[in-house]
């Protein structure tokens, strides 16, 4: 849904779908059956969007935000 934190991150039919009915999902399934390309497109989108929030990643980033705290 739209009104959720996830769309911060979600680009409407690159990453994702962002809805702001329950009913939207139901043409949404519909044209990801219709279109294999924009399926294999999604998913290989919101795969790369998946690693930003990998726990390897986020231990990176508190790192060098706990090290840069500490060097100032």
């Amino acid at each position: 849904y739209s009104d959720y934190g996830a769309s911060e991150w979600i680009v409407n039919g690159k990453n994702g779908f962002v809805v702001n009915e329950f009913d939207e999902v139901i043409n949404i399934v519909n044209k990801l059956i219709d279109n294999n390309h924009l399926l294999q497109s999604c998913s290989k989108s919101v795969v790369c969007l998946s690693q930003e929030f990998s726990w390897k990643n986020k231990i990176k980033f508190w790192e060098d935000e706990i090290n840069n705290i500490l060097n100032d």
